[in-house]
């Protein structure tokens, strides 16, 4: 007989002996030989790949959430980067932005469950400095700053559903409020601004990874458009306005990763 043990606990396994013979019988219980040889106490780390999962962390299975949750190895010594202030709390799928020498760090999955927080990092005092909080959590927003102002929709909220709302965060006051919402939400979108305008690319649903509707959000008149769908369904994309054009790179679906490259041409709508 076996049983299965995790680390630290216990198990009990009942073992019922029936004699149907006419004499007495002896029974022997013994170790079966063999086992496995425990590290030692402060033995060197080991990297294991874990599950893959990209669909909202509070649906992820246990083992994924608990990594999410874990410390990252300290950088070697003499290594090319340097550390600086950790964040105030442990993020994942958040959206990092830069405005005014600043960076701005909100929502994502925070190791126990989405969040609608948002801090910002000043250089030059080292320091991170805690937001108003928006209204929505989310989980993989599409996100970016326009004209001094950061706009984010979409990702998973609480419940691992898209969330359409449209939020605006105005760094002079400290304050948020709402734009149009999206016609579509998705999560996990690629998003770029480009002319004064936010772009975004793809994504996933509740259950699945990989769109190709694209679209663009205008502040100027709070009015979203459809533009060209993306070549082949994608989403985690690497996006960036360059000269003019939307450039995307890589990302994942539900089956598998994707290395292609596309550029949009706005102009052309192509």
């Amino acid at each position: 007989m076996k049983a299965t043990v995790a680390f630290g606990k216990q198990a009990t396994k009942t073992l019922t002996v029936t004699n149907t013979g006419g004499a007495a019988a002896t029974l022997k219980l013994k170790e079966h030989a063999g086992g496995t040889t425990i590290a030692a106490q402060g033995a060197a780390l080991r990297r294991v790949k874990g599950a893959d999962w990209h669909l909202s962390m509070t649906k992820a299975p246990a083992a994924a959430r608990a990594a999410a949750a874990s410390p990252p190895a300290a950088p070697a010594a003499g290594d090319a980067w340097q550390a600086a202030p950790d964040l105030p709390v442990p993020t994942q799928d958040n959206s990092v932005d830069s405005y005014d020498g600043k960076i701005y760090s909100g929502f994502g999955f925070n190791g126990t469950s989405d969040t609608n927080e948002l801090y910002s990092y000043d250089p030059r005092t080292g320091a991170w400095t805690q937001r108003a909080s928006a209204s929505d959590t989310r989980e993989a927003p599409a996100h970016g700053f326009v004209n001094g102002k950061l706009y984010v929709v979409g990702g998973w909220n609480a419940n691992g559903v898209p969330d359409r709302t449209l939020e605006v965060y105005d760094p002079s006051t400290d304050t948020w409020t709402t734009g149009t919402s999206a016609p579509v939400a998705y999560a996990g979108s690629s998003s770029a601004v480009l002319d004064d305008q936010l772009y975004v690319v793809g994504g996933c649903l509740a259950d699945s990874c990989g769109e190709v509707r694209a679209g663009v959000y205008d502040p100027a008149d709070d009015s979203w458009s459809q533009i060209a769908d993306y070549p082949e369904p994608a989403a985690f994309t690497s996006c960036a306005g360059i000269q003019g054009k939307l450039y995307c790179a890589g990302g994942i679906t539900d089956h598998g990763d994707i290395k292609s490259t596309y550029v949009y041409d706005p102009a052309a709508d192509s």
